[in-house]
This record gives C-alpha cells, structure tokens and sequence, in this order.
C-alpha cells in the first residue's frame, strides 16, 4: 500500500479531482468532487468511464449503463457542503449499505 500525501491545504495530491462522497444508484450516480485540474466533465467521463468498464466486464455485457449526461451544482460554501454531506449518509442508510 502507497502512502498518501497532502497539499499544504490539507488535500490528496496527485489526483485530478478529490472524491469526498459518492452514492451509486441502480441507474445513476451520487458524487460529492472537487475539481483540481481536471474540469468537472473530464472528472465524471474518467470516473463513469472506469466504472462502466468495470461493470461491463465483470458481467459480461457492453453498452452504457447509465442514461443521460451528467448534471452539476456548485457547492460555494463549507454550511451547504455539510448539508450534502449529511444527504449522501442518508440515502446510504436508506439503501442499508
């Protein structure tokens, strides 16, 4: 296992974007992303990509897995930040996982 390091801000360094939440759904995806240098599109066609490779794989099919192109909503401020964070832990202990 690989240590982590840290920016002087305190985040993960070398990776385009910092996942600090997701929530996988039956036809779509939950994710709480910071962009670094990656924009938020590239951000999700990396994230969406490895992941639809993955399923495929692992159940022998192709095609896509999920229906429309992303949507996005800045998160501007910690107070809101806080709130999703609190919907994400909601709706994964809905779904018991």
């Amino acid at each position: 296992m690989m240590a982590q390091s840290y920016e002087p801000d305190g985040t993960p360094s070398g990776r385009n974007y910092i996942l600090y939440a997701y929530c996988l759904m039956s036809n779509h995806i939950h994710l709480l992303i910071r962009e670094r240098e990656d924009t938020i599109g590239m951000a999700i066609k990396r994230i969406a990509s490895s992941y639809v490779y993955y399923y495929n794989h692992k159940y022998s099919r192709d095609g896509h897995l999920f229906r429309e192109r992303y949507k996005s909503e800045p998160v501007n401020d910690m107070a809101y930040f806080v709130i999703l964070l609190g919907i994400f832990t909601e709706i994964l202990l809905r779904l018991g996982s």
